[in-house]
Formats: structure tokens, sequence, C-alpha cells
């Protein structure tokens, strides 16, 4: 748990006292065994600012394929941390007093990072995480040659998805947003 992570670590009251507690969450799946294909999707999470501490587990997906719907994966965590921030925060033991937790960022590879923002893949026509470029497919592989496109801006995730248009680069809104 967090407390224990801040316990580990030896930090101080004075270092958490009128401190943001800001986590960086890691998102992947990891294959069990080799005879069959169960895997299992951890949210791990570890506090980054205004210290640091070792890792620890949020929550745990398992099963013989990634999860169907990332917004359902990520529902408790959400509202997990809603509820914390509504309260004021997480109850600290060293301080003896509620620290509010916010998400830095959250570290994963290109395949996770899609799915978790509900996006296209990485190697879809349109799929470039950082600007509007349009692919060309190449000798079996996706390509972008342009370097000046138009980049992708925060306010493109607000707008109604467009199902019609083949540029289309979201598949879903994200939970994630909500945070």
């Amino acid at each position: 748990s967090l407390n224990c992570a801040l316990k580990d670590i030896g930090a101080s009251a004075d270092t958490l006292t009128q401190s943001q507690l800001r986590i960086q969450l890691n998102v992947d799946g990891i294959p069990i065994f080799n005879s069959n294909n169960y895997t299992v999707w951890p949210i791990l999470a570890k506090v980054v600012e205004p210290v640091q501490t070792a890792v620890f587990v949020i929550g745990v997906y398992g099963g013989t394929t990634k999860p169907k719907d990332f917004n359902i994966y990520f529902r408790m965590l959400v509202n997990e941390m809603k509820s914390i921030n509504d309260e004021g925060g997480v109850f600290c033991s060293i301080t003896e007093s509620c620290l509010p937790v916010s998400i830095l960022n959250i570290c994963c590879d290109a395949a996770a990072r899609g799915s978790e923002r509900c996006v296209r893949a990485f190697n879809f026509r349109y799929g470039c995480d950082r600007c509007k470029v349009c692919g060309k497919h190449t000798d079996g592989r996706m390509t972008f040659l342009e370097s000046d496109a138009e980049m992708r801006k925060d306010s493109d995730f607000k707008k109604p998805i467009n199902k019609d248009d083949p540029a289309e680069y979201r598949t879903d809104h994200s939970i994630l947003r909500e945070l």
C-alpha cells in the first residue's frame, strides 16, 4: 500500500507536509506460463514526488487475452482516485493528515499505450501519437514520411468520435481523461 511504501523509504513528515503525492503508473501484460496463453496485467505504481518509493501493486487483471475494454480495466482505479481526492487525499500515517494524490504519467509500451488511451495501434495508417501524418504501407511496414504534419492536441480528444472518418485515430473515449 501507499503508506507502507512511504514508511519503507523513511519519508519524513516535514517532506510530506503540504505536498501532493504524484504517482507514476505502469501497465503491461506479463505471460505467466509457456504452456498456455494466460497473462496478467498488473497496474503498478510508485510515488515519484515529493519522494520516490518502491513500486507497489494497485490492481491485477488475469486472463487468456489482454483486457478487452481498458475502460472497464481502469474503472476501479479511476473511481478510487476520484474518491480519494474528493475526501481531501489519502490518509498518511506519517503526517497524520490527508495528502492529495495525482497521476504524473503512465509508462507502457506502444501496444499498451494505444489500448489505455483508446486509440488505434501505432501501425495504423493515422497511428502516430504525436501528429496527424498519413502513413504509407511499404514492404510490409507502415512508414510515416511527412515531417511537418499537424500536431495532435489535447482538444482533439474532447471532440465527438467520427466512426465514418477513415482517419479517426480514437476508438473510444478513455476513462483516464476523467482524472
